[in-house]
């Protein structure tokens, strides 16, 4: 699993903790948490991404979120960008889980 392992605040978080600990994209997590939608709470941040727990009770409602957006439903000039970070969050979040799925094999 590719995770930040040196997220703020890290000598109060166990060594399991931060191996739950996976990096988004910013742009969709900002917009899904301006609607004031349920959103994890970051544990680091910059300016490309945030990192989360996989265990937030709120990642479920994101990642919920993100997958309505990465239909391809012809969103239009103003919502295609939002179309392509929800498909970018959602392969951010693939790519890191089924690694992890893949090295505990």
């Amino acid at each position: 699993m590719k995770t930040q392992n040196t997220p703020t605040g890290a000598e109060n978080t166990t060594a399991a903790q931060e191996d739950r600990i996976i990096r988004l994209p910013r742009m969709f997590y900002d917009d899904h948490q301006e609607r004031d939608l349920p959103t994890p709470e970051a544990i680091r941040g910059n300016a490309k991404s945030v990192w989360v727990s996989l265990d937030d009770p709120n990642l479920d409602e994101l990642l919920d979120d993100a997958e309505y957006y990465a239909i391809p439903y012809g969103w239009g000039d103003g919502a295609e960008r939002y179309h392509k970070a929800a498909v970018r969050l959602l392969a951010a979040y693939n790519d890191q889980v089924t690694e992890d799925e893949e090295d505990a094999q």
